[in-house]
């Protein structure tokens, strides 16, 4: 029997939590507060807030603001978005988050997820993978920061990540991200039978 969990993600700039389309134009949509009381409300399962900008403009996470979110959150809290060290994943934990998702990081530094999976296990961290797909159709992991098509093949990308410890992959199309289009499920099929 298949359980589903309801596991929102919700994207966080310029202070307030936004909803983009294939990764641009962010529209601002409510209070980070706000929106997690209503997510307590609804009896989710887990809830991912990603800071969209952090990583982008080279800033820490806002621990003050991520305090304030892990006190009122009934249920687990994921968190990304400029993580870069050991340090501030230690931090976050000690706030409250139970989980750190790493993207950007994991592209440039091969070292820390290992370092972090040593450090607090495989469940705490998230490999979160960015897919778009090139001129000629094949999906590649994008770096959202550099808003670049790599030449990394995302199956081999997940197969490596899970080689690293990982113990989830959060995998976004860029293609449909806000589209309203539903999950790529041939992609979602590709990296789970790999």
């Amino acid at each position: 029997m298949v359980i589903s969990r309801i596991i929102p993600c919700v994207l966080y700039s310029n202070g307030g939590l936004v909803k983009t389309i294939q990764f641009k134009s962010p529209n601002y949509i409510g209070d980070p507060i706000n929106s997690l009381k209503l997510f307590n409300d609804k009896g989710v399962d887990e809830i991912l807030f990603i800071d969209i900008d952090a990583s982008k403009n080279n800033t820490p996470p806002k621990l003050k603001l991520i305090e304030e979110i892990a006190s009122e959150c009934f249920m687990p809290l994921a968190y990304g978005g400029g993580v870069k060290d050991i340090e501030t994943i230690e931090t976050l934990l000690k706030l409250g988050v139970e989980k750190i998702s790493l993207n950007t990081a994991l592209l440039k530094d091969n070292n820390l997820c290992q370092l972090a999976v040593k450090e607090f296990g495989s469940s705490t961290i998230i490999g979160s993978i960015d897919v778009k797909k090139n001129i000629f159709g094949s999906y590649k992991v994008y770096d959202h920061r550099l808003r670049k098509i790599l030449k990394k093949d995302p199956v081999q990308y997940a197969k490596e990540l899970e080689e690293r410890g990982v113990g989830e992959i959060f995998l976004n199309n860029v293609d449909r991200e806000g589209t309203m289009k539903g999950f790529d499920l041939n992609l979602v099929k590709m990296i789970g039978d790999a």
